[in-house]
C-alpha cells in the first residue's frame, strides 16, 4: 500500500510539472500588480484615438522585474512583431479561467508549459515589438485570450480585487453597455434575457458586487430595474459635473424630439457627456438629453456693428463729434452698440445707440471694443435686462445672437441692435 502511494504520488507531481494539470488553480484572493502601482500607469483600458487599448501599459525605468500576477501556467511565451517578447499565464480563481499578457519584455524568464507561482518573474520590462518607449503592456482576459480579445476585461477592475463573492453593496455610476457577452442576470447566477437590444444604452448603476471573480452592476432606467450585467461589458461616464438648473428646462431623448419630463429649477443634474448641441444628464436615476439654448456657428460671419465698453469719461459723449453734449460719468462700465464710426480730428469715434435709444457720438480713446462671437438659437428664449429683473423680448430659435461675455449662470449677448441677457440652462 506504500508502495502505491509513492507511485500515485510520484505520478501526479510528474503531471504537474509536465504541464498536465491545466491551468493551475491558485487560492490567491486576487491579482496583484505585476509592476509597480497605479501611479506608474500611463495608458488606461477603452478607447484612444489608434483604436481601442485592451490593457493598461505600466512605465517604470530601468530595470524593471515582470511578475505574475497570479499563480498559474505559461500558455505562451514567444516574440510577436506586435506583443514583442510577450508571456501569456492562465489563471484558475473561485473556479473562473482568466489569462493574462505581459507584452513588450526586454527578455522572458519562463517557457511554455510551465506552472508559475503568483509574483514569480517573468521576464523584465522593455521595448519590443510594436512600443515606443520601456513600459509593460499589461491585459486580463475572463476566459481566454482569443484575437478578437472579445473576453478582455480592465485590469484595474481586478488587480488588488477582492474576489469572495460580495453581498451588493449601493454605488452611483453612470455606464454604457458595450457589449452583450453574457446578457442580463436577475440576480446572480440567474439569466434573464439578452443585452442585446439595449447595447450603447445609458443606465445609472445603483448597486454593485463581486461575484466568481467579476464585478456586477444593477442597471437601472428611471424607475425601471433591468437587471445585473458583468462590469467588463460596460464603460463608465468619468468625471461626472453635478450642476444646477438655472431654470425650468425640459428633458427629451437623443434626438431632442420626445419630452421625458421637465426639470424644475430648484434641482440639479449631473453632466455625463456634453455634445455640440446637448448635454446627456442624469436626473431621477434616468438618462436624459437637454438641448444647448446656444450652439457654436462654424461658417464666416461679417459682424454687422461693434460692442463697445465705454471706459474713461474724459470727453464726455457728443452730439456730432467736437459738438459736446453731455457727460459720460453715468455711462462708465455700460456696453453698448455702435453701428456707424467715423474719424474726426485723426481720432476714431464710435455712434453710440442700444436698440432704439441713440446716445451720441464717443471718441475712441474713452471706449475698449468688444470681441463678439455669433452663436445660434436651438430654442426660443427669453432675454433680460441687467440683473434680470426685466424681460426685454422672447428671441426665436433658429435665429441667432452675437455673445459678448458670459458668467456662471448667463450669456451677455447682442441682438436687434440691443444688448441683453439669457440664462445659461445650467451652472456650477
Amino acid at each position: 500500500m506504500k508502495r502505491f502511494m509513492q507511485l500515485f504520488l510520484a505520478i501526479v507531481l510528474t503531471l504537474s510539472v509536465a504541464g498536465g494539470i491545466s491551468p493551475t488553480k491558485t487560492s490567491a484572493a486576487s491579482f496583484i500588480w505585476p509592476a509597480g502601482n497605479e501611479n506608474h500607469v500611463t495608458s488606461g483600458f477603452g478607447e484612444r484615438s489608434s483604436g481601442t487599448h485592451y490593457g493598461i501599459d505600466i512605465a517604470i525605468p530601468g530595470t524593471v522585474p515582470i511578475k505574475s500576477s497570479a499563480a498559474g501556467k505559461v500558455s505562451k511565451s514567444y516574440y510577436s512583431s506586435t506583443y514583442g517578447n510577450v508571456v501569456f499565464v492562465l489563471h484558475n480563481i473561485g473556479g473562473q479561467t482568466y489569462e493574462t499578457v505581459y507584452a513588450h519584455l526586454r527578455s522572458r524568464s519562463v517557457d511554455v508549459g510551465q506552472n508559475v507561482a503568483q509574483g514569480q518573474l517573468l521576464g523584465y520590462m522593455g521595448n519590443t515589438g510594436n512600443s515606443f518607449g520601456q513600459h509593460l503592456h499589461f491585459e486580463v482576459h475572463r476566459g481566454t485570450w482569443n484575437s478578437d480579445k472579445s473576453n478582455a476585461i480592465n485590469p484595474m477592475d481586478v488587480l488588488n480585487g477582492v474576489f469572495e463573492d460580495t453581498p451588493p453593496s449601493d454605488t452611483f455610476k453612470v455606464i454604457k453597455l458595450d457589449s452583450d457577452q453574457f446578457g442580463l442576470y436577475s440576480k446572480m447566477g440567474t439569466y434573464k434575457e439578452s443585452s442585446t437590444p439595449y447595447l450603447g444604452w445609458t443606465f445609472v448603476v445603483k448597486q454593485q458586487q463581486i461575484y466568481n471573480g467579476e464585478r456586477w452592476y444593477l442597471l437601472v432606467h428611471g424607475d425601471k430595474v433591468f437587471g445585473w450585467i458583468a462590469a467588463h461589458q460596460t464603460s463608465e461616464y468619468e468625471n461626472l459635473e453635478k450642476k444646477y438648473l438655472n431654470e425650468d428646462v425640459d428633458a427629451y431623448n437623443y434626438n431632442l424630439d420626445q419630452k421625458i419630463m421637465t426639470l424644475n429649477s430648484t434641482g440639479y443634474v449631473y453632466v455625463a457627456k456634453e455634445y455640440s448641441d446637448k448635454y446627456l444628464v442624469i436626473a431621477h436615476s434616468q438618462p436624459m438629453y437637454i438641448a444647448k439654448k446656444l450652439i457654436n456657428f462654424d461658417g464666416q460671419y461679417t459682424m454687422p456693428y461693434k460692442a463697445v465698453k465705454i471706459t474713461s469719461d474724459a470727453y464726455g459723449i457728443n452730439s456730432t463729434p467736437g459738438v459736446y453734449k453731455e457727460s459720460s460719468t453715468p455711462y462708465l462700465n455700460w456696453i453698448l452698440i455702435s453701428k456707424e464710426q467715423t474719424t474726426y480730428n485723426n481720432q476714431k469715434w464710435y455712434k453710440l445707440s442700444n436698440g432704439t435709444t441713440v446716445y451720441g457720438w464717443i471718441s475712441g480713446n474713452q471706449v475698449q471694443e468688444l470681441p463678439m462671437k455669433r452663436m445660434d438659437l436651438t430654442v426660443d428664449t427669453k432675454a433680460y435686462n441687467y440683473g434680470f429683473k426685466e424681460e426685454i423680448m422672447t428671441l426665436n430659435g433658429g435665429g441667432f445672437v452675437l455673445v459678448i461675455g458670459e458668467g456662471n449662470d448667463y450669456y451677455h449677448v447682442a441682438a436687434h441692435s440691443q444688448t441683453m441677457y439669457i440664462k445659461k440652462t445650467l451652472k456650477d
